[in-house]
C-alpha cells in the first residue's frame, strides 16, 4: 500500500471508528503526543493531547447509543499532501454529520472541515494534529 492509500485508509478509519463510537480505536491514532481539536458553532473549543486525553475528550462529546438514533458521517474532497522526505504529511477535507431518530427524518445535523497534520511513526501514519472546524450546526425538523 502506497503513502496515499494508508493516509485515505487511516481518515476513513477515523470518521468510521467515531461512528461506530469506538474511542480507544480513535484515540490508538493520535498516539502518545498527537492532538485532537474541535471547534464547532455554540460550543467551547475542546482539545485532547495524546491517546489519553483524546479519549476522555470522546467520551464527553460522543453521544451514548441509544435506541432509535444513528449518526454517520460522510467526507469528501479530500486534498493529501505528502512530504516523504519528512515522514509528514497534511489534509484537507470536509465533512457532513447526518442523523435520524426515531420519529425525526434523517437530516444534516451540521458539516464542516478537517485540518489534519500527519506523521510517519515506525512506517505507520498517525495524527500528530487533527483540527475539526464546524462551519455549522443545525437543529433537527421539526414534526408538524
Amino acid at each position: 500500500m502506497n503513502d496515499y492509500q494508508a493516509i485515505t485508509n487511516l481518515e476513513h478509519r477515523f470518521i468510521e471508528s467515531l461512528d461506530q463510537r469506538n474511542v480507544a480505536a480513535v484515540a490508538a491514532m493520535f498516539g502518545d503526543d498527537g492532538t485532537l481539536e474541535m471547534t464547532v458553532p455554540g460550543f467551547p473549543p475542546m482539545s485532547g493531547t495524546g491517546a489519553s486525553e483524546v479519549s476522555q475528550l470522546l467520551e464527553r462529546i460522543i453521544p451514548t447509543p441509544s435506541a432509535g438514533h444513528i449518526g454517520r458521517h460522510i467526507l469528501s474532497n479530500h486534498v493529501i499532501d505528502i512530504d516523504q522526505a519528512a515522514g509528514s504529511a497534511e489534509v484537507r477535507m470536509y465533512s457532513c454529520l447526518f442523523t435520524v431518530s426515531e420519529g425525526t427524518p434523517v437530516h444534516c445535523n451540521g458539516f464542516g472541515r478537517h485540518y489534519d497534520k500527519l506523521k510517519l511513526v515506525d512506517g505507520t501514519w498517525c495524527f500528530s494534529h487533527k483540527l475539526i472546524q464546524g462551519d455549522v450546526r443545525i437543529p433537527p425538523p421539526s414534526q408538524g
